[in-house]
């Protein structure tokens, strides 16, 4: 059996998005993976989120992306080779969900991010964050993650920010309002 502790971590936020979406019911219809990889994150969220009636994936890799396609052809997901950027621009819709985790936004400079995030808060809310944070080994105990500190800086509200231990390493996952 084939371990994938990055598809486990992802899928540790599942539980936190399906008690928002009880509690809102239809407010939110679609999710969109930022750096969906194998997809296979995505097909595991067409099972335990059926709430979700919209599920896109984007990936930088057109080969990818092209094999995702093929894959997971009868799952009603849409995979599209582009930069979260251009998904704002051309596909992102008011209601949306946007899954990831810390090293796909690192590719996005601060200028950039905070037009995702004045995004997410204007023309896309509400719009939810589920993200994935590692910490880094021996810090401080109490002090805040930068990248948390720019999101509750950037939010309405974060509603959920749990640190865990997961495949020896310390993460913390969040889910974010804007």
């Amino acid at each position: 059996m084939i371990v994938d502790a990055a598809l486990d971590l992802h899928a540790a936020l599942l539980p936190l998005l399906s008690v928002v979406l009880t509690r809102r019911a239809n407010e939110f219809a679609t999710l969109c993976e930022i750096g969906c990889g194998s997809g296979r994150l995505l097909r595991e969220c067409t099972e335990r989120l059926p709430q979700i009636v919209r599920y896109v994936g984007l990936h930088g890799s057109r080969a990818q992306t092209q094999l995702n396609r093929a894959l997971y052809r009868e799952f009603p997901i849409r995979f599209e080779c582009m930069g979260l950027l251009d998904w704002l621009a051309t596909g992102a819709v008011r209601g949306s969900i946007f899954l990831t985790d810390a090293d796909a936004l690192q590719v996005v400079d601060a200028a950039m991010l905070c037009a995702v995030w004045r995004a997410w808060r204007r023309s896309l809310h509400p719009a939810l964050l589920a993200i994935a944070i590692p910490i880094p080994p021996g810090s401080a105990s109490g002090v805040e993650l930068p990248l948390l500190t720019d999101i509750r800086r950037h939010a309405q509200a974060v509603l959920y920010a749990i640190e865990m231990s997961f495949a020896n390493r310390q993460v913390c996952l969040v889910v974010a309002e804007f």
